[in-house]
């Protein structure tokens, strides 16, 4: 039995809790927060996944041992539980999901799956553990350990029913994953931004980098830069040493390229508004623009946002070469939403996917949008 199949006999699905002083206690009792490596938490609306990879990189290239939990995974679970640039195997993981499980705590299906994770770094010794935030930061359930170093990439709005309505309150929940006496660098480019944060730290007495005060960062630098000096900084910081063996600004921004029948499939997230344009910027300068289709598709969101997603890929792409898609996933924008959305922006709805490219000999494809959309195709097509 695979792990993931083992899930689907435990847990209905993923979603957010909240219950930090819940997960907090269960860490306690089971002293889960008492491993030796130095831990970097990253979190960021847009970003803090690419940024935890390329810190990875950076210290495998410098050959230093990490962890790496992250979220969601495209094509397996183990994908959460990287380990010197491996994922974790079926057998050491399972054996972990039986242990945790067999201690009948009450934990969400996200909940469960990272304190198997603490519970795997304790008996695999690191230099380094890096935790990208799933959703926030200060409910999240990666805030329940203290942070060497803490990292926020970026702020936009996204999940606003659960983090708040407004820049400063999205700020505020994600800042809280920072600790006293311990750095935290940010890439805020908005002068707002910046201005809150330094009173956050101030009252919290936090040592602050940010890395456009710093002039690390310029304004016409593209997100992959951005993303890639935050890495090198938390790099230095953290090891004491220089970057002397770096990785490349475009470092996973494609998170998987599928062959189907002599077409290349390639698979870019983008879950929101701000990511898509960054995207888009990233799409234009690396030439990708010269594809054959683009396809789309969202989790649940509002119906202003799927507009401007839409109309964020119509300033490079024609209407035409443009398609909308549907997906089974719970998290899945509906049938008719999609089909609304359709009727709004012109962009046709592409009611199989898998057929249409079967028709296509040596095209290139984008795939973007939800992160369960990507893995629904990666399902669909492997």
């Amino acid at each position: 039995m695979t792990p993931d199949l083992w899930l689907e006999k435990k847990f209905s699905g993923e979603f957010f809790t909240g219950r930090f002083e819940h997960l907090a206690k269960i860490v306690e009792r089971f002293e889960l927060s008492s491993y030796q490596a130095k831990t970097i938490t990253i979190a960021g609306t847009n970003g803090k996944g690419q940024t935890s990879r390329m810190l990875a990189k950076l210290l495998a290239n410098h050959n230093y041992t990490y962890a790496l939990w992250t979220s969601p995974h495209l094509k397996v679970v183990n994908e959460r539980f990287v380990f010197n640039d491996k994922n974790i195997d079926d057998k050491n993981l399972l054996e972990v999901f039986k242990k945790v499980d067999s201690l009948e705590l009450d934990l969400s299906y996200f909940e469960f799956l990272f304190i198997s994770f603490l519970f795997l770094i304790k008996s695999i010794p690191t230099d380094f553990v890096i935790l990208e935030v799933g959703l926030g930061g200060r409910l999240d359930a990666t805030n329940v350990i203290d942070t060497d170093i803490a990292a926020v990439t970026s702020i936009s709005r996204d999940h606003q029913a659960i983090l708040g309505n407004s820049y400063l309150k999205i700020l505020l929940e994600k800042l809280a994953i920072s600790r006293e006496a311990r750095p935290l660098l940010t890439a805020f480019e908005l002068k707002f931004l910046q201005e809150n944060t330094s009173d956050y730290i101030r009252k919290n007495k936090i040592i602050w980098k940010d890395m456009f005060v710093a002039k690390e960062l310029v304004k016409s630098d593209h997100f992959g830069k951005r993303n890639l000096v935050l890495a090198e900084n938390i790099f230095e910081l953290i090891t004491k040493s220089k970057v002397t063996k770096r990785v490349t600004t475009d470092f996973q921004i494609m998170r998987d390229q599928l062959n189907y029948k002599g077409n290349q499939l390639m698979l870019f997230p983008s879950h929101n508004s701000d990511g898509l344009r960054k995207l888009v910027q990233f799409l234009s300068q690396a030439k990708y623009t010269k594809v054959n289709h683009v396809f789309m598709s969202f989790s649940k969101r509002d119906f202003k946002d799927l507009v401007a997603m839409c109309n964020t890929m119509l300033d490079i792409y024609d209407r035409n070469e443009i398609k909308l898609c549907i997906f089974n996933h719970s998290k899945a924008e509906s049938s008719e939403v999609i089909h609304k959305l359709s009727d709004y922006t012109g962009i046709e709805v592409c009611a199989d996917i898998k057929k249409f490219i079967e028709f296509q000999k040596d095209k290139d494809f984008i795939f973007t949008g939800s992160n369960y959309f990507l893995g629904h195709l990666i399902q669909r097509f492997s």
